[in-house]
């Protein structure tokens, strides 16, 4: 197998449920550069010669899914990350959050207010 028809494949990825191979090659000729006929004869390893510039669209278009993969996965744990503060914020429980080293000033100022607010010393 090429290097093109592995790349090939795996930007064919994923497949929908019950998709054909006929299908799927149509489904991705055009994001690759290529004709449905092409792609499917590098796809079952029939092409003779794989072209610079056949290679050079193949690989540019998996380069350039695979970053669209990572900013997906950033932008779901940041809703993810959201979806947790919001839990936090809407409950009075205490999660035992660390304190930073430059927030504990600001934890005695208030430590001292709540003091004298309800008369302790």
């Amino acid at each position: 197998m090429t290097d093109a028809a592995i790349m090939l494949k795996e930007f064919s990825q994923p497949w929908r449920p019950g998709e054909f191979v006929k299908d799927v090659i149509a489904r991705i000729a055009p994001h690759v550069g290529l004709s449905p006929t092409r792609a499917g004869d590098i796809w079952y390893g029939k092409a003779r010669r794989i072209e610079a510039d056949e290679l050079a669209r193949i690989a540019g278009a998996l380069s350039k899914k695979r970053k669209a993969a990572v900013w997906n996965a950033i932008h779901q744990m940041e809703i993810e990350i959201a979806r947790l503060k919001a839990v936090i914020d809407g409950s009075d429980e205490d999660f035992g959050q660390p304190i930073a080293a430059g927030d504990s000033a600001r934890l005695r100022v208030v430590s001292e207010t709540r003091r004298s607010a309800s008369g302790g010393s």
